[in-house]
């Protein structure tokens, strides 16, 4: 408890109060290393947490899956796939562009009618030596990722903005799937 304490003032991060009773647990699924930071940092009494690892999918509350693939960045990057009614979403998190990650998307989501991506861009083309040396992805390498994967969406996000300017974009893309740059505060709807 003294460690949580420390951590939690050094942090500067809130103390939840305990949940009414009525309400469900919050749920955290997450890999076990998040968890461990979350539990030692963060007081909230209504907590259900579960380890997210493995390429088994999940099925958690309203028929939500999740499926966690494992990603080259740093250790324990986890990208995840979401799954509820026919739907499908994928985030890379910060990666290298990952096969597993693909076939995840495509092998087990071809009965899916939408199967949107989220995958960061980091670096544009011209700086491929670099997203190798850091661990991150370019914008062609995402895009492979979504047409190898057969996604019928994709979201660019995690832009630099010392080596990726966003009309350059424009250039890279060949129409294949519809592909939209991410912003904060973005909000689509499946239809969009």
């Amino acid at each position: 408890r003294d460690a949580a304490a420390f951590l939690r003032k050094q942090l500067q991060l809130p103390t939840f109060a305990s949940v009414p009773k009525e309400e469900p647990p919050l749920l955290l699924v997450a890999p076990r290393c998040v968890l461990d930071l979350v539990k030692a940092s963060i007081v909230c009494k209504n907590l259900r947490t579960e380890v997210l690892e493995g390429a088994k999918p999940r099925t958690y509350h309203a028929g939500i899956s999740l499926t966690s693939v494992r990603v080259t960045h740093c250790r324990d990057a986890y990208a995840v796939v979401v799954r509820h009614g026919k739907e499908l979403l994928a985030f890379s998190g910060d990666c290298r562009p990952s096969e597993a990650l693909s076939n995840e998307i495509k092998c087990r989501g071809q009965s899916y009618n939408t199967r949107i991506l989220i995958h960061e861009a980091t670096f544009s083309d011209e700086h491929q030596t670099l997203a190798t040396a850091k661990k991150h992805s370019t914008v062609s390498e995402a895009i492979h990722v979504a047409t190898t994967a057969n996604a019928t969406a994709l979201i660019l996000t995690h832009f630099s903005q010392r080596y990726l300017a966003l009309s350059n974009i424009a250039s890279t893309i060949q129409k294949r799937i519809p592909i939209a740059a991410a912003f904060d505060g973005l909000r689509l709807s499946a239809n969009e």
